[in-house]
C-alpha cells in the first residue's frame, strides 16, 4: 500500500473499482493456470491500461510505501514455492517437515531439505522484481519491505538491508538448539561434507535415495557442539521479535517514526 504525506490536486486518483479489478485479475490467473493443468484455457479480464497508468503515478508521488510479498516473488527465479500441487518435496510434504518436531525426529531428513533449497536460491538469480523492489527502495526512502521469503535474493538484488525486513528469517543463517550461538551469511554449499552430492542427482527426485546421515555429521555449533538448525520459522514457531530487524523497524515505519534519529 501506499500514501502520500501530502494531498496534491492534480495527482490523479486510483479508479474506485481499482482494488476489485487487481483481485478479479489475480483470481482470473490462478484459474489459468489451473486450466493449463487441465488443457483448457478460460478467457481472462484484463486491468486497462488507464488503472495500471493511475496506479504508477500513484506510486511515484508516494512518499512512505509498504509492501508485503512471500513465495510468489522468487517462482520466476525458480525457486519452488512449496504450495498447493507442489507442495511436496519427494514424497513428503513441505508443511510436515518445516516443523520443529519433524526436526526432533528426523533432523538428518530435515537438513536435507533445507539443504536442497539453499543449493536452488544459490543457483537462482533475482527476477525483475526483486530488482524493481530494490530499485524502488533506493529511490524512496520510506519505502519499507516485509518478507517472507528466505532465499536471500531480494538481498542478492541489492536492496538496502535497512529497507526489508525478512520476517521467516534466512537460509543461510543457522543456530544452536543448545547455546544461544548463532550464524549469518553462511553461504557454503553443500553446508558440511556429508551434503555433498554428484551434479546429475537431483535431491527433489525420489528416484534418488536419502543419503542416512548420522547425526554426528549434520551441521554443529563451533561453541558447544550443539546440533545447529536453521536460522528460519518453522509451522508452529511465533516470529520473535527482532529477528533482523532493520534500524527503525515496522512498528516505528507505522508510526511515522522510520528512519528518523
Amino acid at each position: 500500500m501506499a500514501s502520500s504525506q501530502e494531498a496534491t490536486p492534480n495527482r490523479p486518483q486510483l479508479p474506485p473499482n481499482f482494488a476489485n479489478e487487481l483481485w478479479q485479475r489475480f483470481a482470473s490467473e490462478q484459474k489459468r493456470k489451473l486450466a493449463e493443468t487441465a488443457g483448457t484455457q478460460p478467457s481472462s479480464s484484463e486491468i486497462s491500461a488507464g488503472d495500471y497508468a493511475a496506479f504508477t503515478t500513484h506510486l511515484k508521488s508516494a512518499t512512505r510505501i509498504l509492501a508485503l510479498f512471500g513465495a510468489g516473488l522468487s517462482a520466476a527465479s525458480g525457486i519452488p514455492t512449496f504450495r498447493g500441487a507442489g507442495g511436496f518435496w519427494r514424497e513428503y510434504d513441505c508443511m510436515t517437515l518445516a516443523t520443529p518436531s519433524a526436526f526432533a525426529k528426523d533432523p538428518a531428513l530435515v537438513w536435507q531439505f533445507y539443504s536442497y533449497r539453499r543449493h536452488c536460491s544459490l543457483n537462482a538469480k533475482p527476477n525483475k522484481a526483486h530488482i524493481a523492489l530494490a530499485e524502488l527502495a533506493k529511490r524512496k526512502p520510506e519505502f519499507f519491505a516485509i518478507s517472507q521469503n528466505i532465499d536471500g535474493l531480494c538481498q542478492r538484488a541489492g536492496h538496502p538491508p535497512e529497507n526489508i525486513q525478512a520476517i521467516h528469517g534466512s537460509l543461510f543463517s543457522n543456530r544452536c538448539t543448545k547455546c544461544h550461538y548463532v550464524e549469518n551469511d553462511n553461504f557454503k554449499d553443500p553446508l558440511v561434507p556429508a551434503f555433498a552430492l554428484p551434479d546429475d542427482v537431483d535431491l527433489a527426485d525420489a528416484k534418488f535415495p536419502l543419503k542416512s546421515i548420522p547425526i554426528e555429521d549434520l551441521p554443529r555449533c563451533p561453541d558447544c557442539g550443539g546440533l545447529l538448525r536453521p536460522n528460519v520459522v518453522w509451522f508452529g514457531e511465533s516470529l520473535p521479535s527482532g529477528r533482523r530487524r532493520p534500524r527503525g523497524g515496522l512498528d516505528e515505519w507505522f508510526h511515522g517514526e522510520f528512519r528518523e534519529e
